[in-house]
């Protein structure tokens, strides 16, 4: 549990965006191999979206008072 995490401090750090159907897809899906962790698609889309200014590459991120979740699109 994050007990000391300020989540509305801490997203003034980072500019978000919603999801966009035109920008990525909904649900992310671990390629074989990666992961036996989650086998189904995870469903992003209440996820936060973040784009890096050098190549516009996409991630994707949750978090909730239980756990973090952070993936990066190709």
């Amino acid at each position: 549990m994050f007990t000391n995490f300020n989540r509305q401090s801490n997203m003034r750090e980072f500019v978000t965006m919603r999801w966009n159907e035109k920008r990525r897809p909904r649900e992310y899906v671990y390629k074989k191999g990666y992961s036996s962790v989650w086998e189904m698609p995870t469903d992003c889309a209440e996820f936060l979206d973040v784009e890096r200014k050098t190549d516009g590459k996409i991630a994707s991120f949750s978090i909730t008072a239980d756990d973090f979740t952070f993936l990066v699109w190709n």
